[in-house]
C-alpha cells in the first residue's frame, strides 16, 4: 500500500492508503483464478457476470421476449428471483415501473395484511410480497414493449455538441480531432442504438458530420479547389468516403467512426461447452467470431475478415467491441495506405 496525506485548512486533512501495481494484479489474477469455478458451476443459459456475455445480450432478450405473445409465467420464477438479493426494499419501490396509486395508503403504515381469494398480500416495512413483484413485472412488460423515440431536442443537443467539438479543434491536429468525435460518436451510438427507429437517425447524423467536416476542412483550406480538399482528407472504402487522418508520429491510421450500428443478435454458447477448457478454445475463438462478425464496419470490417478476428501480434481473439479495445498500425513504414499494409491490433500490443 502506498500511503498518502492530504492536508486542507479547518482541520479537514485526512490520510489514505492508495494499492499499489502489484496490489491490484494480484487481485485480479485471484478473481481470474475462481471465474472457471464459478462458470462451471453457472447455469449455461443464464446471464451475469461471466465472460463472453454482454448487457445488449440480455437486454434484447428481455425486450424480444416481452414483445412476444407467449405465455410469460415461467419468466416469474427465474428472473425475479433477484428482487430478494437487494440490499434494500426502499431503491427497489421508488426505481421499478409500476402503478403506485393502489400502495400510497398501504406504505404508510407498518402492518398491513388482508386477503383475497387469489392472493395473500402482506406488507411489513416494506418487505413485499410476490403480488408487488406480480406488479413490477407488468410495469416491465409495459415498458419493454412501448416505443421509444428520439425527440428534436435530443437530436438538436446530439448536432450541437458535435460543432462544437469541430469548432474547437481547429488549431488542433486533425487525427487528434477525429479521436474526440469518435470518442463522443461512440458513446452516444453504445447508449442510444437500442433505442426504437435509431435506423432512421444514424444517417442524418452522418450526413451532418460530414457536413461539419467538409466547412471546416474549407476553412483550413481556402485557396485549395473542392477536389483537392476532398482527396486529402476523404477516402473510399468499400464503397463509402470516410473522412480519415495519419498520425505523423506513429503512422497510424484513423477514420471517422459511422454513427451507424447492427443490432447485436442474441446468442449462447452450447450447454455443454466448457469456456475455460483448453481444447475448446477453438470453439469459443469461432463462436466469438461469427458472433461479432457483423458489428464491425469497412475498413475494420476487411480486417476482420482477413485477420480472423485475431489480434495480429499476439493472435488472440478480440472479444470486446469499442473504440478502446483495438488500434490499426502500419505493417511497413512508408507511405502504402493498402489494406495490405494496414494491421489490426489489441490497445496494449505493439507490433
Amino acid at each position: 500500500m502506498v500511503p498518502f496525506f492530504l492536508s486542507k485548512k479547518k482541520g479537514l486533512s485526512f490520510y489514505f492508503e492508495l494499492p499499489n501495481l502489484y496490489n491490484i494484479c494480484l487481485q485480479a489474477l485471484c478473481n481470474l483464478s475462481i471465474l472457471p469455478f464459478v462458470e462451471s458451476g453457472s447455469d449455461r443459459f443464464s446471464f451475469g457476470f461471466k465472460p463472453y456475455r454482454y448487457s445488449s445480450d440480455v437486454y434484447i432478450y428481455i425486450k424480444k421476449l416481452f414483445q412476444s405473445n407467449r405465455n410469460l409465467s415461467f419468466f416469474y420464477h427465474h428472473k425475479f428471483d433477484l428482487l430478494n438479493s437487494l440490499d434494500t426494499n426502499v431503491w427497489l419501490f421508488k426505481n421499478f415501473p409500476f402503478d403506485r396509486t393502489i400502495f400510497k395508503d398501504l406504505v404508510k403504515k407498518d402492518n398491513v395484511s388482508f386477503f383475497t381469494n387469489y392472493q395473500d398480500f402482506y406488507v411489513r416495512r416494506f418487505d413485499f410480497s410476490n403480488t408487488i413483484k406480480n406488479f413490477l413485472f407488468d410495469g416491465l412488460v409495459r415498458i419493454f414493449k412501448s416505443k421509444f423515440y428520439f425527440t428534436l431536442t435530443f437530436i438538436r443537443s446530439h448536432k450541437r455538441k458535435l460543432k462544437t467539438i469541430v469548432k474547437n479543434s481547429f488549431d488542433l491536429n486533425i487525427y487528434s480531432m477525429i479521436v474526440k468525435l469518435n470518442y463522443y460518436i461512440s458513446q452516444w451510438t453504445i447508449n442510444h442504438h437500442f433505442t426504437d427507429y435509431f435506423w432512421d437517425i444514424w444517417s442524418e447524423m452522418d450526413t451532418y458530420t460530414n457536413k461539419l467536416l467538409w466547412k471546416w476542412a474549407r476553412r483550413r483550406h481556402p485557396r485549395r479547389p473542392n477536389t483537392w480538399i476532398y482527396n486529402k482528407y476523404w477516402k473510399s472504402f468499400m464503397g463509402s468516403w470516410k473522412f480519415f487522418s495519419i498520425d505523423s508520429i506513429t503512422g497510424n491510421i484513423n477514420f471517422l467512426q459511422s454513427h451507424y450500428s447492427l443490432e447485436t443478435f442474441i446468442y449462447r454458447f452450447p450447454i455443454s461447452l466448457e469456456i475455460y477448457d483448453l481444447r475448446n478454445y477453438k470453439k469459443v475463438k469461432e463462436v466469438c467470431f461469427k458472433k461479432n462478425k457483423n458489428v464491425l464496419k469497412g475498413l475494420y470490417s476487411l480486417l476482420w475478415y482477413k485477420q480472423q478476428g485475431l489480434c495480429f501480434s499476439c493472435k488472440r481473439p478480440f472479444f470486446l467491441f469499442h473504440l478502446g479495445c483495438f488500434k490499426l498500425c502500419k505493417k511497413y513504414e512508408d507511405t502504402d495506405n493498402s489494406i495490405s499494409n494496414i494491421l489490426m491490433l489489441h490497445n496494449y500490443c505493439y507490433f
